[in-house]
């Protein structure tokens, strides 16, 4: 779920642990997109029980 609020993007992915690629990846993919610093993105992982 990303959400994106005066500028600032959250992100929030369903799994337990990122690794620094995936985190990586995350942060290329939304600055590309969204046209945002990289600063003002926070990412978050959680796993919810299934």
């Amino acid at each position: 779920m990303v959400t994106i609020t005066n500028g600032k993007v959250d992100v929030l992915v369903n799994k337990k642990d990122l690794s620094k690629v995936e985190r990586s990846q995350i942060e290329d993919i939304v600055v590309r997109k969204v046209g945002c610093q990289l600063g003002d993105v926070v990412i978050s992982s959680i796993k919810t029980e299934e």
